[in-house]
């Protein structure tokens, strides 16, 4: 359920966004979202402010005034598992050139902080090159370091359980909805802090999907809910082109 404190964040999120330039569902990183279309924002302020970014196994959407992604897109296939992983992950964070030095988050930002740089997990990657692109800044968002390691780690292998058998789109982002009375948090001034994080998972061949929501603090557990929830705290619309989809029953986060 929304309750008041959630519709403020979503008052306060959408008048974070400064013009950069308007989004819509046009994509050029088609291969990232079903049937090609990417999601759309469906608050007029909340779509400015935003660069589309394509890396060869993600695609991203980046706010340049929360110097984060609003969202990041991912196309997983059991091809994609067929064959053990043999190189080592790249392990080293680095700012994206691909945006201009004002608009980019750098690794200052987050010196200090205590918290993770949660992204696009390196363990989807299926080749060097790809895993070097998921360190990227623009793929980053600032997570809880206990829920990052633990829950989230949880619902990113259970994700990849299910793509091993059946092809799945998808789409994991950040929800800036602030406590009753507090503020949203900001790395340096510079990068706002998430209050949640969503993974939503799509399967094309049942029209079918679900979404695991979590609190961005230690020691949550995270929860299981429809899609249609997902986009109405983000207001965002996830699947523009796609016809209504039926609930699918997500496999449990395990790590404890």
């Amino acid at each position: 359920m929304i309750n008041d404190s959630m519709k403020a964040g979503l008052v306060v999120a959408a008048m974070l966004m400064a013009p950069f330039a308007a989004w819509s569902a046009q994509t050029n990183c088609n291969e990232s979202y079903a049937a090609g279309f990417a999601p759309e924002v469906l608050h007029e302020k909340l779509s400015k402010g935003t660069v589309e970014l394509c890396s060869s196994q993600y695609g991203v959407v980046y706010s340049n005034l929360t110097r984060t992604p609003l969202w990041s897109a991912e196309n997983l296939s059991p091809g994609r598992f067929s064959l053990p992983r043999d190189f080592p992950r790249y392990d080293v964070f680095y700012e994206d050139k691909r945006i201009p030095f004002g608009w980019r988050s750098t690794l200052d930002d987050y010196r200090g902080s205590n918290l993770d740089r949660g992204h696009t997990p390196s363990a989807d990657a299926s080749n060097p090159h790809s895993d070097y692109e998921t360190f990227a800044l623009t793929n980053i968002v600032p997570q809880s370091a206990d829920g990052n390691r633990n829950a989230w780690a949880a619902i990113e292998k259970a994700v990849r359980s299910l793509a091993r058998h059946r092809q799945v789109f998808v789409i994991t982002g950040p929800l800036f909805i602030p406590e009753e009375g507090k503020a949203i948090r900001w790395l340096n001034r510079r990068v706002a802090v998430p209050s949640h994080l969503y993974k939503i998972v799509y399967d094309p061949a049942n029209n079918a999907g679900g979404a695991y929501l979590l609190e961005n603090q230690d020691y949550r557990r995270p929860r299981e809910v429809p899609i249609q929830e997902i986009e109405q705290l983000a207001r965002i619309r996830f699947f523009p082109d796609t016809a209504a989809i039926r609930p699918m029953k997500l496999p449990r986060p395990r790590w404890d």
